[in-house]
């Protein structure tokens, strides 16, 4: 277990540079700077303002002292806020992201897990073609229009919710149904399946012909190796709500990280990407680690080396 959470490690370090190193230099090359308007600056003026944010300098040895600030924690300043440094505006802002993520994530395991399970079991009842309508639904609607759904009907129409920011339980409804709908809907049909493939197994049967009930044989002897498939998937929704959280924040107003970052993109606010990024990669590449190592405890089959033929 300690081999393969090190090789992991080792892995996430060479994707998160990789990462960091590729962001950069897509950011730099694309058209536009952090300075431009519509009015030109006179050429001096333009050239003293690079100096002092040291964009004057060649990209890889721009790249070289921010790799090295970003190891001691400095992530320079924010263009937008120049008063503000970056790790201020992350430390300020995270805590929102991870509350609407954190919030959609347990949503939708807590929703998608006894769904899949009962439509799993149902073979073929009307619960799981209701199950199987919703699923489609739920992954075919962008989550742009399923917002707009919310708001139109439960904050225009019937004044339940308020339709922006995130200042108390009553504003966490409307963003946390919009984020959370597609990573239940994986969640639902990955353990339907599971659940489904499981059943049919030899010792399933096995089960059912000493006598055992339908409940005993679902909760303590499918469950133990359907819900091992689940495991995998926390990467993958982490993902989702990373990126959904961008289209999340916009809508709904919330102050966090994702709207951060799209605003910093928008402006080329290369400090705040970076450090943006920077953040929103780790987290993921934490997400993939915990992943396989939790599968690897859960399978042993997994921990097993492969002897060479």
């Amino acid at each position: 277990m300690i081999q393969i959470a090190l090789k992991r490690l080792a892995h996430s370090l060479i994707v998160l540079s990789l990462l960091m190193t590729s962001v950069f230099f897509l950011i730099r090359f694309a058209p536009g700077g952090p300075f431009d308007s519509e009015r030109a600056l006179p050429a001096e003026v333009q050239r003293q303002i690079e100096q002092k944010y040291g964009l004057d300098a060649p990209l890889w040895v721009q790249f070289g002292r921010w790799a090295r600030a970003s190891l001691e924690g400095d992530f320079g300043n924010s263009f937008q806020h120049p008063d503000r440094p970056v790790s201020e505006i992350v430390l300020s802002a995270l805590p929102n992201s991870l509350s609407l993520g954190g919030i959609a994530f347990l949503a939708a395991m807590l929703i998608g897990i006894p769904i899949g399970i009962y439509s799993g079991a149902s073979r073929n009842a009307l619960w799981d073609r209701l199950v199987r309508l919703l699923l489609l639904s739920s992954v075919s609607l962008p989550g742009f229009l399923v917002a707009s759904l919310l708001v139109w009907i439960f904050s225009i129409h019937l004044n339940l919710f308020p339709p922006a920011l995130w200042d108390g339980p009553e504003h966490w409804i409307l963003p946390t149904v919009t984020l959370m709908l597609r990573p239940m809907a994986l969640i639902t049909r990955l353990m339907r399946g599971s659940v489904k493939d499981v059943l049919q197994q030899d010792f399933i049967r096995t089960a059912r012909a000493k006598g055992l009930s339908r409940h005993t044989v679902l909760w303590r002897h499918a469950l133990r190796n359907a819900w091992i498939p689940c495991i995998g998937l926390l990467g993958p929704v982490a993902a989702h709500l990373l990126t959904g959280s961008f289209l999340v924040e916009s809508i709904f107003q919330i102050p966090g990280l994702g709207r951060y970052f799209v605003s910093a993109v928008l402006n080329r606010d290369y400090s705040l990407v970076m450090g943006t990024t920077l953040v929103f990669g780790l987290i993921l590449v934490l997400f993939n680690a915990v992943t396989e190592v939790l599968l690897s405890w859960a399978d042993p089959r997994l921990r097993t080396p492969r002897r060479s033929s």
